[in-house]
Protein backbone atom coordinates (compact mmCIF):
# COMPACT_ATOMS: atom_id res chain seq x y z
CA UNK A 1 0.00 0.00 0.00
CA UNK A 2 1.65 3.60 -1.20
CA UNK A 3 2.09 5.83 2.22
CA UNK A 4 0.87 9.72 2.10
CA UNK A 5 1.89 12.66 4.45
CA UNK A 6 -0.45 15.40 4.79
CA UNK A 7 0.89 18.66 6.25
CA UNK A 8 -2.16 20.94 6.77
CA UNK A 9 -2.37 23.32 10.37
CA UNK A 10 -6.40 22.88 9.81
CA UNK A 11 -7.02 20.11 11.67
CA UNK A 12 -10.59 19.34 9.87
CA UNK A 13 -9.52 19.63 6.56
CA UNK A 14 -6.52 17.13 7.62
CA UNK A 15 -9.16 14.98 9.44
CA UNK A 16 -11.07 14.80 6.13
CA UNK A 17 -8.21 14.55 3.79
CA UNK A 18 -6.96 11.76 5.87
CA UNK A 19 -10.58 9.85 6.01
CA UNK A 20 -10.94 10.65 2.05
CA UNK A 21 -7.67 8.82 1.13
CA UNK A 22 -7.98 5.95 3.89
CA UNK A 23 -11.48 4.93 2.17
CA UNK A 24 -9.18 4.50 -1.20
CA UNK A 25 -6.68 2.19 0.03
CA UNK A 26 -3.75 4.63 1.13
CA UNK A 27 -1.83 4.64 4.24
CA UNK A 28 -2.16 8.49 5.43
CA UNK A 29 0.12 10.27 7.80
CA UNK A 30 -0.09 13.72 9.02
CA UNK A 31 1.20 16.64 10.44
CA UNK A 32 0.18 20.39 11.67
CA UNK A 33 2.75 22.52 10.89
CA UNK A 34 6.19 21.84 8.57
CA UNK A 35 8.58 21.08 11.03
CA UNK A 36 6.42 18.44 12.22
CA UNK A 37 6.23 17.38 8.44
CA UNK A 38 9.35 17.52 8.16
CA UNK A 39 10.15 15.27 11.18
CA UNK A 40 7.61 12.50 9.98
CA UNK A 41 9.16 12.36 7.16
CA UNK A 42 12.51 12.00 7.96
CA UNK A 43 11.30 8.66 10.44
CA UNK A 44 9.42 7.18 7.37
CA UNK A 45 9.92 8.53 3.99
CA UNK A 46 6.21 8.77 2.29
CA UNK A 47 5.44 7.94 -0.99
CA UNK A 48 3.64 11.40 -1.93
CA UNK A 49 3.24 14.55 0.13
CA UNK A 50 0.68 16.93 -0.22
CA UNK A 51 0.78 20.23 2.00
CA UNK A 52 -0.48 23.68 2.41
CA UNK A 53 1.31 27.07 2.12
CA UNK A 54 0.85 28.86 4.98
CA UNK A 55 1.72 27.17 7.91
CA UNK A 56 2.92 27.97 12.25
CA UNK A 57 6.95 27.56 12.72
CA UNK A 58 8.20 26.17 8.91
CA UNK A 59 5.19 26.60 5.83
CA UNK A 60 5.25 24.61 2.51
CA UNK A 61 7.88 26.54 0.29
CA UNK A 62 10.33 25.39 3.02
CA UNK A 63 9.29 22.21 3.74
CA UNK A 64 9.59 21.32 0.33
CA UNK A 65 12.69 22.81 -0.12
CA UNK A 66 14.23 20.69 2.61
CA UNK A 67 12.66 17.53 1.76
CA UNK A 68 14.09 17.95 -2.03
CA UNK A 69 17.84 18.93 -0.19
CA UNK A 70 17.91 14.55 1.44
CA UNK A 71 18.32 12.11 -1.21
CA UNK A 72 15.12 9.97 -0.29
CA UNK A 73 13.34 13.30 -1.12
CA UNK A 74 14.63 13.71 -4.31
CA UNK A 75 11.85 11.93 -6.15
CA UNK A 76 8.93 12.18 -4.02
CA UNK A 77 6.31 13.89 -5.69
CA UNK A 78 5.24 16.62 -3.87
CA UNK A 79 1.87 18.77 -4.36
CA UNK A 80 0.88 22.08 -2.70
CA UNK A 81 -2.89 22.63 -1.48
CA UNK A 82 -3.23 25.97 -0.75
CA UNK A 83 -5.30 29.01 -0.81
CA UNK A 84 -2.99 31.49 -2.18
CA UNK A 85 -3.98 31.36 -5.85
CA UNK A 86 -1.63 34.28 -6.90
CA UNK A 87 0.55 33.40 -10.02
CA UNK A 88 3.41 34.26 -8.49
CA UNK A 89 3.19 32.08 -5.29
CA UNK A 90 2.46 28.92 -8.07
CA UNK A 91 5.48 29.70 -9.52
CA UNK A 92 7.37 29.75 -6.64
CA UNK A 93 6.16 26.74 -6.00
CA UNK A 94 6.92 24.79 -9.15
CA UNK A 95 10.43 26.72 -8.51
CA UNK A 96 11.17 24.66 -5.35
CA UNK A 97 10.59 21.84 -6.07
CA UNK A 98 6.63 20.91 -6.25
CA UNK A 99 5.16 18.61 -8.58
CA UNK A 100 1.66 20.17 -8.98
CA UNK A 101 -0.08 22.85 -6.97
CA UNK A 102 -3.68 23.03 -6.29
CA UNK A 103 -5.46 25.81 -5.14
CA UNK A 104 -8.24 25.74 -2.37
CA UNK A 105 -11.09 25.38 -2.59
CA UNK A 106 -10.84 22.28 -4.44
CA UNK A 107 -13.09 19.08 -5.13
CA UNK A 108 -11.60 15.59 -3.71
CA UNK A 109 -11.65 14.19 -6.87
CA UNK A 110 -8.87 16.29 -8.16
CA UNK A 111 -7.29 15.49 -5.72
CA UNK A 112 -7.71 11.92 -6.38
CA UNK A 113 -6.81 12.42 -9.80
CA UNK A 114 -3.68 14.42 -9.10
CA UNK A 115 -2.20 12.19 -6.32
CA UNK A 116 -2.95 9.10 -8.63
CA UNK A 117 -1.18 10.77 -11.42
CA UNK A 118 2.07 11.91 -9.58
CA UNK A 119 2.51 7.92 -7.98
CA UNK A 120 2.42 6.73 -11.29
CA UNK A 121 4.93 8.86 -12.97
CA UNK A 122 7.36 8.38 -10.20
CA UNK A 123 6.54 4.52 -11.07
CA UNK A 124 7.71 5.34 -14.60
CA UNK A 125 10.74 6.87 -13.24
CA UNK A 126 12.06 4.20 -11.13
CA UNK A 127 11.20 1.38 -13.74
CA UNK A 128 13.32 3.66 -16.41
CA UNK A 129 16.26 4.11 -13.49
CA UNK A 130 16.11 0.47 -12.97
CA UNK A 131 16.13 -0.56 -16.23
CA UNK A 132 19.06 1.96 -17.43
CA UNK A 133 21.06 0.69 -14.34
CA UNK A 134 20.36 -3.01 -15.45
CA UNK A 135 21.98 -2.56 -18.83
CA UNK A 136 25.26 -4.52 -19.93
CA UNK A 137 28.61 -2.19 -19.75
CA UNK A 138 29.53 -3.61 -22.97
CA UNK A 139 26.74 -1.60 -25.08
CA UNK A 140 28.35 0.68 -27.53
CA UNK A 141 27.19 4.15 -25.81
CA UNK A 142 24.81 6.32 -28.06
CA UNK A 143 25.85 9.40 -29.20
CA UNK A 144 23.73 11.80 -26.88
CA UNK A 145 21.87 14.70 -28.26
CA UNK A 146 23.21 18.05 -27.49
CA UNK A 147 21.75 20.51 -24.44
CA UNK A 148 20.79 23.65 -25.01
CA UNK A 149 22.04 24.92 -21.96
CA UNK A 150 25.63 27.04 -20.77
CA UNK A 151 28.90 24.86 -19.44
CA UNK A 152 27.68 26.07 -16.06
CA UNK A 153 24.02 24.64 -16.85
CA UNK A 154 25.38 21.35 -18.03
CA UNK A 155 27.34 20.78 -14.97
CA UNK A 156 24.46 21.42 -12.94
CA UNK A 157 22.50 19.36 -14.99
CA UNK A 158 24.40 15.98 -14.81
CA UNK A 159 24.41 16.79 -11.04
CA UNK A 160 20.93 17.28 -10.64
CA UNK A 161 19.63 14.02 -12.36
CA UNK A 162 22.17 11.95 -10.53
CA UNK A 163 20.30 13.25 -7.11
CA UNK A 164 22.39 15.38 -5.49
CA UNK A 165 20.66 18.46 -3.53
CA UNK A 166 21.39 21.84 -3.97
CA UNK A 167 24.29 21.94 -1.03
CA UNK A 168 25.35 18.70 -2.41
CA UNK A 169 25.87 20.42 -6.15
CA UNK A 170 27.65 23.75 -4.55
CA UNK A 171 29.99 21.40 -2.78
CA UNK A 172 31.16 19.46 -5.52
CA UNK A 173 31.10 22.54 -8.11
CA UNK A 174 32.54 25.07 -5.39
CA UNK A 175 29.39 27.42 -5.64
CA UNK A 176 26.44 28.51 -3.33
CA UNK A 177 23.09 26.49 -3.34
CA UNK A 178 21.63 29.91 -4.53
CA UNK A 179 23.54 29.84 -7.63
CA UNK A 180 22.67 26.19 -7.58
CA UNK A 181 18.84 26.92 -7.68
CA UNK A 182 19.21 29.76 -10.06
CA UNK A 183 21.29 27.49 -12.73
CA UNK A 184 18.08 24.76 -12.57
CA UNK A 185 15.41 27.32 -12.69
CA UNK A 186 17.04 28.26 -16.18
CA UNK A 187 17.34 24.69 -16.96
CA UNK A 188 13.85 23.99 -16.49
CA UNK A 189 12.94 27.13 -18.56
CA UNK A 190 14.91 26.27 -21.40
CA UNK A 191 13.68 22.58 -21.38
CA UNK A 192 10.01 23.68 -20.79
CA UNK A 193 10.04 21.68 -17.22
CA UNK A 194 8.40 22.61 -13.73
CA UNK A 195 10.50 19.92 -11.50
CA UNK A 196 13.25 18.15 -11.10
CA UNK A 197 10.93 15.00 -11.31
CA UNK A 198 10.48 15.80 -15.14
CA UNK A 199 13.72 16.94 -15.36
CA UNK A 200 15.27 13.34 -14.50
CA UNK A 201 12.36 11.91 -16.20
CA UNK A 202 14.02 14.05 -19.65
CA UNK A 203 17.64 12.85 -18.91
CA UNK A 204 16.29 9.20 -19.33
CA UNK A 205 13.78 8.99 -22.19
CA UNK A 206 16.04 11.26 -23.80
CA UNK A 207 19.72 9.17 -23.13
CA UNK A 208 21.42 11.65 -21.13
CA UNK A 209 23.98 9.61 -18.93
CA UNK A 210 26.68 11.82 -16.91
CA UNK A 211 29.99 11.77 -18.23
CA UNK A 212 32.10 9.07 -16.89
CA UNK A 213 35.21 9.94 -15.31
CA UNK A 214 38.27 7.83 -15.59
CA UNK A 215 39.27 6.03 -12.33
CA UNK A 216 42.57 6.64 -10.75
CA UNK A 217 45.22 4.57 -12.35
CA UNK A 218 47.46 2.82 -9.36
CA UNK A 219 51.26 2.54 -9.80
CA UNK A 220 52.55 -0.60 -9.82
CA UNK A 221 55.19 -1.21 -6.81
CA UNK A 222 59.11 -1.41 -7.98
CA UNK A 223 59.56 -5.23 -6.86
CA UNK A 224 63.22 -5.73 -5.00
CA UNK A 225 65.91 -7.83 -6.85
CA UNK A 226 66.14 -10.90 -5.56
CA UNK A 227 69.37 -10.53 -4.05
CA UNK A 228 68.53 -7.46 -1.77
CA UNK A 229 67.97 -7.45 1.54
CA UNK A 230 64.86 -6.18 3.10
CA UNK A 231 64.30 -2.83 3.90
CA UNK A 232 65.36 -1.95 7.49
CA UNK A 233 62.61 -0.56 9.73
CA UNK A 234 61.86 3.49 9.71
CA UNK A 235 63.39 3.52 13.03
CA UNK A 236 66.79 1.58 12.37
CA UNK A 237 67.02 4.14 9.32
CA UNK A 238 66.59 6.82 11.53
CA UNK A 239 69.52 5.85 13.72
CA UNK A 240 71.88 5.35 11.01
CA UNK A 241 70.85 8.88 9.48
CA UNK A 242 71.46 9.95 13.03
CA UNK A 243 74.56 8.34 13.68
CA UNK A 244 76.32 9.57 10.12
CA UNK A 245 77.11 13.12 11.43
CA UNK A 246 79.13 11.08 14.40
CA UNK A 247 80.62 8.99 12.16
CA UNK A 248 81.97 11.40 10.20
CA UNK A 249 83.03 13.25 12.99
CA UNK A 250 85.22 10.48 14.08
CA UNK A 251 86.66 10.23 10.57
CA UNK A 252 87.73 13.80 10.68
CA UNK A 253 89.75 13.79 14.52
CA UNK A 254 90.98 10.65 13.16
CA UNK A 255 92.37 12.02 9.74
CA UNK A 256 93.38 15.54 11.70
CA UNK A 257 95.17 13.33 14.29
CA UNK A 258 97.39 11.13 11.39
CA UNK A 259 98.20 13.97 9.91
CA UNK A 260 99.53 16.00 13.29
CA UNK A 261 101.58 12.56 13.70
CA UNK A 262 102.74 12.58 10.15
CA UNK A 263 104.06 16.17 10.73
CA UNK A 264 105.64 15.85 13.87
CA UNK A 265 107.12 12.66 12.37
CA UNK A 266 108.55 14.53 9.61
CA UNK A 267 110.13 17.11 11.38
CA UNK A 268 111.74 14.69 13.69
CA UNK A 269 113.13 13.07 10.79
CA UNK A 270 113.95 16.91 9.52
CA UNK A 271 116.19 17.00 12.79
CA UNK A 272 117.76 13.41 12.57
CA UNK A 273 119.00 14.86 9.15
CA UNK A 274 120.45 17.97 10.25
CA UNK A 275 122.22 16.85 13.26
CA UNK A 276 123.70 13.73 11.27
CA UNK A 277 124.90 16.32 8.47
CA UNK A 278 126.42 18.48 11.39
CA UNK A 279 128.54 15.23 12.42
CA UNK A 280 129.19 14.48 8.78
CA UNK A 281 130.17 17.84 8.04
CA UNK A 282 132.86 18.25 11.36
CA UNK A 283 134.24 14.61 10.63
CA UNK A 284 135.18 16.02 6.99
CA UNK A 285 136.56 19.21 8.80
CA UNK A 286 138.70 17.31 11.25
CA UNK A 287 140.03 14.52 8.57
CA UNK A 288 141.17 17.36 6.41
CA UNK A 289 142.65 19.35 8.98
CA UNK A 290 144.22 15.95 9.84
CA UNK A 291 145.20 14.91 6.92
CA UNK A 292 147.05 18.95 6.50
CA UNK A 293 148.85 18.64 9.83
CA UNK A 294 150.43 14.97 8.01
CA UNK A 295 151.15 16.36 4.92
CA UNK A 296 153.14 19.35 6.84
CA UNK A 297 154.81 17.20 8.84
CA UNK A 298 156.09 15.37 5.36
CA UNK A 299 156.74 18.07 3.61
CA UNK A 300 158.89 19.06 6.69
CA UNK A 301 161.06 15.63 7.11
CA UNK A 302 161.52 15.67 3.42
CA UNK A 303 162.88 19.25 3.54
CA UNK A 304 165.55 18.07 6.77
CA UNK A 305 168.68 16.00 5.08
CA UNK A 306 168.95 12.60 5.97
CA UNK A 307 172.51 12.84 7.01
CA UNK A 308 171.42 15.23 10.03
CA UNK A 309 170.11 13.65 12.80
CA UNK A 310 166.61 14.62 14.73
CA UNK A 311 168.58 14.59 18.19
CA UNK A 312 170.75 17.32 16.18
CA UNK A 313 167.92 19.77 15.59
Amino acid sequence: MQKILIVDDDNTLRAALTRYLQDRGFVVRNAASGKEGLDSFTEDVPDLIVSDVVMPEMDGFELCAKVRETGPGQLVPFIFLSGRCDLEDRIQGHSIGADDYLVKPFHPRELIAKIEAQLARATRIRTEIERALRKPSTEVPEEQPPLPLTPAEEKVFWEVIQGYTNKKIGDRLFISPRTVQTHLSNILSKLSLENRSQLIRYAFENGHKPPRTAAPVKAKEAKPPANATPNAPESAVTDANASQPNASQANSAQANSTAANSTQAESGQSSSRQTSSRKASSRQTSSRQTSTGKSAASMVNSEIPQNISRDAL
